[in-house]
């Protein structure tokens, strides 16, 4: 009996550092860890926001933040999804991609900026509006930080030093002049601040380090190059990411307030999800030379769909009671809304290692945008009537909707990829 425990525990723990040792484990670790702890850290900031401002300053960061994030995904055009892979390709070229990427980011960032101030402002309550606008602004300005860079080249510090470390420091800064009796736009503002800080200081070191080297590719052509995957990644994001604006346009103040509380914790939880999809990202790139029978691709998927069956779980579980703590009982939200998100979260958690990991490294944009659009035109008038009909929880099951839709969607270009493949002839 004592040799067989022996045996077992010593097994056991042979298992656990072939798991640790695995290359897969430790890029997990590391990209995945260090951007989530990033994204998470201005979130934990709400429940200071909640309790130290009335209704309205916690609406219009809310709806800041909705409206920044779409606006995100306009600025980022496509970066995130083709960016690494263009990197692993090109060893020569990463400051010349980089230089582009900064280019053509912030002319997407100056074109939103109108939009934003017009879409804030008649959402926001007036009283709060400027801290709304300045809230969305430093959200789109995000969209510029080298992130993608960072997971193309395998750099963990590089993602650390210059897209987290900003993030949790506006964080912390807010939250002490927050709880000093600050005004709430001090944040907005930090926010903002911090971000561009984080993206300029990697551009002057990537570029003082760079051998000079001609370009494949002019600024307009890349620009061009860019429109498929920048459609897809907006498409895909757009209804999710300003669910809370959507709410808005029928529902009232007090079940806007009610589904952002419920919406925080989604991204919240919708972070990890991004994080190990950028993790995975450049490791599943190497796959490509299979059609799709590679190991790593079947993982990638495998991982996505544990993520989003635990979080459909949690969410059913512990979503009234988990809002109640962080925002207060004014704000919590009821099961049927925290169910609804919980589909909403295994959907897109599976929906992303379907789009990012099998359909765009193998070049089927247009499958992809196909499936996002079907999305979009399901979920926005969804979200709208329902939430104007059922308040909360009739915007979370409007996202659901869209989000089901646009994993069905996929996983049907999925089956063809597969049948069309000579892995699978």
């Amino acid at each position: 009996m004592h040799r067989f425990v022996r045996g077992q525990l010593e097994r056991g723990a042979f298992l656990v550092t072939a798991v640790i040792k695995h290359d897969l484990f430790r890029r997990l670790v590391s990209f995945s860890a260090i951007p989530f702890a990033g994204l998470v850290t201005p979130l934990l900031l709400l429940p200071i926001i909640a309790r130290t401002t009335p209704v309205g300053g916690w609406s219009s960061i809310a709806i800041g933040q909705s409206v920044g994030a779409f606006c995100m995904m306009v600025v980022t055009l496509g970066w995130n999804l083709r960016g690494p892979v263009e990197l692993i390709r090109d060893p020569l070229q990463h400051a010349v991609l980089l230089r582009q990427s900064l280019a053509t980011r912030g002319f997407a960032l100056l074109a939103c900026a109108l939009p934003i101030l017009g879409v804030v402002s008649h959402l926001a309550p007036e009283e709060f509006r400027w801290e709304a606008v300045f809230m969305a602004i430093g959200i789109a300005s995000s969209g510029l930080t080298p992130a993608w860079y960072a997971i193309g080249i395998a750099s963990p510090t590089t993602l650390f030093l210059c897209d987290a470390l900003p993030r949790v420091a506006a964080a912390a800064l807010g939250a002490w002049a927050l709880l000093a009796g600050s005004s709430l736009i001090v944040y907005p503002i930090l926010f903002l601040a911090f971000s561009l800080l984080g993206t300029a200081c990697h551009a002057v070191f990537t570029f003082a380090r760079a051998v000079a080297v001609k370009p494949t590719m002019p600024v307009i052509a890349r620009l061009r190059s860019l429109l498929s995957p920048a459609f897809s990644e907006i498409a895909a994001g757009s209804y999710a990411a300003g669910a809370v604006a959507l709410v808005s346009v029928g529902a009232s103040l007090t079940q806007v307030a009610i589904y952002a509380a419920g919406d925080r914790a989604f991204r919240l939880a919708l972070y990890g999800v991004s994080s190990v999809a950028n993790a995975l990202q450049s490791w599943v790139a190497l796959d490509l030379e299979v059609p799709f029978s590679g190991k790593r691709t079947r993982l990638s998927l495998a991982v996505h769909s544990l993520i989003g069956l635990f979080g459909l779980v949690l969410f059913s579980a512990v979503g009234p009671p988990a809002t109640s703590l962080l925002f207060g009982p004014g704000y919590a939200i009821n099961y049927m809304t925290s169910i609804a998100l919980g589909l909403a979260f295994f959907a897109i958690s599976v929906g992303t290692s379907l789009g990012r990991h099998v359909l765009l490294p193998r070049s089927r944009h247009r499958q992809f945008l196909a499936s996002t659009v079907v999305g979009v035109v399901l979920g926005v008038p969804c979200i709208v009537a329902l939430s104007s009909a059922y308040g909360a929880t009739g915007g979370a099951i409007g996202v659901a909707v869209g989000e089901w839709a646009t994993a069905v969607m996929l996983g049907v270009f999925l089956l063809r990829l597969r049948r069309s493949s000579p892995a699978h002839a």
